[in-house]
């Protein structure tokens, strides 16, 4: 990433009070825009830093944001607020508003919630628990289960809702709900927060859910709120996760007189790469418009490798891997785990390759990319919104810097599968 801002990053450093929403295209430099803006804010003193409230979804990218303004300012920086959702909750909502707060992490309360669902097993009709489970936790419905295991769900829910009570706990959806009724109900409360930050910035803004949606704009005032969006719709993957895309892709149904900024340069791929991925996204219909520009030119590499099986697949990845030397990173990705388990099962390449899924691939990149598992009822998977995957397989494909290798299977008719087709005519 450049260090010197291009004409669109410096419109959206400078930007001021108001709503913006940054449209930040992959590679475009996202968090260099977010830090500096923060920076400008704080050099400009139209906030001081304790005012200043960065939000994002993972610890490690609020810790990131932080450490990076710390740098450039010094102590002066260590006063800003950077954190998840969850955690600007308990901290600055829940532990105020409760008088001792234990809190159930994900790992205990699932293991909380399966204990319950194993009392119920026998009158579950044998579905596994790790379906009810899903089924508890999403409130998703299927037509083919009977009516009444919902009625089972219920109670599995008020007995791990009273076992809670019981235990004075709260689990991290609890944090932004139970945030989100004091805000409502103690107008005190809030007003002491908008007076608190009065610049409120969010990152990944397109991994919002609806209870984040709803906190956020409890943390913000009715009238001229400063609150700085950004994130990429192109790059939404997290609907089971409760992401809702339409905050990013309709925003201004939500903030009236928001300004919009697009930073369409890429840095980080070159031009076939960049081609080959818009071409991809371009087949969804509900996304924003843009056209991306490839700084770093021609001269990349996309190439699509037929396999017939799993075991040809790790076969050639491996042999792929091989041919770089150490000094490329390699980033060998799927969309599954048993995926990965597999293949590093059947290749030990070196130090300079990790194996990940494409989610947690996401904010990374390599030089090289060896996307592996391009199969019909596998990427795309039958059962996700057919947009959400096609977002998915474009935030694999622009991870790759220099050079794209793409292991598809064709489909039992012999044909290619729906992905390599849409690739396809970029060939």
């Amino acid at each position: 990433m450049s260090l010197k801002a291009n004409k669109n990053q410096l419109k959206a450093i400078n930007a001021e009070q108001g709503a913006h929403l940054v449209i930040a295209s992959a590679g475009s430099g996202k968090t260099y825009t977010v830090i500096q803006r923060s920076i400008a804010l704080i050099n400009k003193g139209l906030c001081k830093p304790d005012q200043l409230l960065l939000l994002t979804f993972s610890r490690k990218a609020a810790d990131e944001l932080k450490q990076r303004i710390v740098n450039v300012l010094g102590k002066n920086g260590q006063d800003i607020v950077a954190s998840t959702f969850h955690s600007f909750c308990l901290q600055f909502i829940i532990k105020r508003c409760m008088n001792t707060v234990h809190v159930l992490d994900e790992e205990s309360s699932e293991k909380v919630i399966k204990e319950i669902i194993d009392r119920y097993i026998n009158e579950l009709y044998g579905i596994p628990s790790l379906v009810v489970y899903k089924i508890l936790m999403k409130g998703t419905t299927h037509k083919k289960l009977p009516p009444d295991i919902y009625d089972k769900i219920k109670l599995i829910k008020e007995e791990y809702n009273a076992y809670k009570k019981k235990h004075n706990y709260i689990d991290f959806e609890d944090m932004i709900n139970l945030s989100i009724e004091y805000l409502t109900s103690n107008s005190e409360l809030q007003k002491t927060l908008h007076k608190r930050f009065t610049y409120i910035m969010v990152d990944e803004f397109q991994d919002t859910s609806e209870n984040n949606f709803k906190l956020l704009k409890l943390l913000l005032p009715d009238h001229n709120p400063n609150v700085f969006m950004v994130g990429d719709d192109w790059q939404s993957i997290y609907k089971f996760r409760d992401a809702r895309i339409e905050y990013i892709v309709n925003a201004k149904k939500y903030f009236k007189n928001v300004m919009v900024h697009s930073l369409n340069s890429n840095y980080r791929s070159k031009k076939e790469i960049v081609t080959i991925s818009n071409r991809l996204i371009a087949k969804n219909k509900f996304r924003s418009r843009r056209f991306i520009v490839p700084v770093r030119g021609s001269g990349g590499k996309v190439l699509f490798h037929r396999v017939n099986s799993f075991d040809d697949e790790a076969s050639l990845a491996g042999t792929i891997a091989q041919n770089y030397d150490k000094e490329n990173s390699i980033g060998i990705l799927y969309r599954n785990n048993w995926q990965g388990h597999f293949l590093q099962s059947k290749i030990h390449t070196g130090d300079n390759v990790q194996y990940m899924t494409i989610h947690s691939a996401k904010g990374l990149e390599f030089d090289v990319v060896i996307l592996c598992g391009v199969k019909d009822r596998l990427l795309p998977d039958p059962y996700t919104d057919i947009e959400e995957e096609r977002r998915l397989m474009y935030v694999a494909l622009t991870r790759a810097k220099n050079c794209l290798h793409i292991l598809y299977h064709p489909s039992y008719s012999n044909q290619k599968p729906q992905f390599i087709e849409e690739c396809d005519s970029y060939l």
